[in-house]
């Protein structure tokens, strides 16, 4: 099972790094920020590339196909450049929103071959779901003031998390091989049970009417990526 990991990993995560990507372009383009909040979240997404980078060295172990992993490479070292240039600026000053593209068109090429390299709904349930959830997380730590977005984003999830279960679902009544249904039902409960408990986690500030906090929502994204994992070994075994 363990030697399997690579292989649930790295599209998860890259998938997740481009799902945030495209969240905070849309705050950075379409967000009424002011120059201290734009310069905090485009800091923070420094962090969207070390996931990315850290998704190229699992799809190594993983032998992914080379094309794949060189796509991903320039997405990488493109989003690099951009934070080693954001981080030597003063004050309050950010980026262009516009300098996103350079990194972003290789990585959203690096997504598409990790949707069509596994079941494209559970691609677009990790884009979703994973997207959104690190997305929040990263402009919770950049203290945002976009009350919005912590109504939006959750709900994001939830689409994606029941796209997921439908999906999986769907190819779970479509067996036919008893043996092999006794192995699945174990695993589609954890994964059922964990992503639940992660978006209830994700979304008890919003029930509670109180202002989410980095910590709720790292706890709520690992128990996500937990969920993920077991939904990899299902079309593994599927």
């Amino acid at each position: 099972m363990f030697m399997q990991l690579p292989h649930w990993l790295y599209p998860m995560l890259g998938l997740m790094a481009l799902g945030a990507l495209v969240v905070l372009g849309l705050v950075l383009w379409r967000g009424d920020l002011c120059p201290g909040q734009r310069a905090r979240i485009t800091s923070q997404s420094f962090s969207i590339w070390m996931i990315t980078a850290l998704s190229l060295f699992l799809a190594v172990e993983a032998q992914a196909s080379f094309w794949l992993i060189g796509i991903g490479a320039v997405a990488v070292i493109g989003g690099m450049v951009l934070a080693a240039i954001q981080s030597r600026m003063e004050g309050k000053r950010s980026i262009a929103s516009h300098w996103l593209w350079l990194p972003a068109l290789p990585l959203a090429l690096y997504g598409a071959g990790l949707l069509l390299s596994q079941s494209l709904l559970l691609g677009l349930s990790q884009l979703l779901l994973l997207g959104c959830a690190f997305a929040h997380l990263i402009l919770l730590r950049a203290r945002h003031r976009l009350q919005a977005f912590n109504l939006l984003l959750p709900l994001g999830g939830l689409l994606g998390a029941v796209v997921g279960l439908l999906g999986l679902g769907m190819l779970t009544l479509l067996q036919h091989d008893v043996a092999l249904l006794d192995t699945l039902v174990p695993w589609v409960l954890t994964y059922a049970l964990v992503m639940v408990a992660g978006l209830l986690i994700w979304f008890t500030p919003l029930l509670g009417r109180r202002d989410s906090a980095p910590a709720v929502l790292s706890v709520a994204l690992a128990l996500l990526l937990v969920a993920q994992c077991a939904a990899g070994n299902l079309f593994h075994l599927i």
